[in-house]
């Protein structure tokens, strides 16, 4: 399952979901682990439509992934369905749990909430982009720095060779500069 979910800083303020950390956990689970669309799924035999903020576990299966007693996770979804924050049918073997109220704080109902992803995907775009850079730099820093202990008095000729390499061109210019100058100086190649 990939994807986010929007959390309101107002579950703070949630006395059932905040009363420990475990039972906040468990409702953190919870809403990680609905569905954000209809999705076919089989329940006590039956083939049903998931819907929007449901999800099919179990007890053992939420403690088991979350480190918490099994009793502990029982009544604290039997809490939140007191609560009418959820609702759970069971079965022998699972349940299957609705997120009351899903769509009301998930859906992306306005054009705020679709500038919101495009700034987080931007964001996390460039995040990865400057992630890469920085592993290029070393990669290639690393590599041309043995070859220049190896061969000092070629260095002029090993940062021409470097320059002319594709992961070179990937750097900012920022990052040229620097690679060029750390190779140039001795103090930075021996630390």
């Amino acid at each position: 399952m990939e994807g986010w979910i929007k959390i309101h800083r107002k579950i703070l303020e949630n006395p059932i979901v905040s009363k420990d950390s475990e039972t906040f956990s468990i409702w953190l689970y919870l809403l990680l682990s609905a569905t954000h669309q209809e999705i076919p799924a089989v329940f006590k035999g039956q083939k049903i439509m998931l819907q929007k903020g449901q999800l099919i576990t179990g007890i053992i299966s939420i403690s088991k992934k979350l480190k918490i007693n099994k009793d502990k996770v029982q009544r604290t979804l039997k809490c939140f369905e007191i609560d009418k924050q959820i609702k759970q049918q069971t079965s022998n073997k699972n349940r299957l749990i609705t997120i009351l109220n899903w769509g009301q704080y998930q859906s992306i109902n306005n054009q705020n909430d679709k500038q919101i992803i495009n700034n987080c995907e931007t964001t996390d775009k460039q995040l990865i982009t400057n992630k890469n850079v920085k592993n290029i730099y070393y990669i290639l820093f690393n590599k041309y720095k043995k070859k220049i202990e190896e061969q000092p008095n070629r260095i002029v000729q090993i940062i021409s060779e470097m320059k002319k390499t594709s992961d070179y061109e990937l750097l900012t210019l920022e990052e040229q500069d620097k690679i060029f100058y750390d190779l140039m100086n001795p103090e930075k190649r021996s630390e």
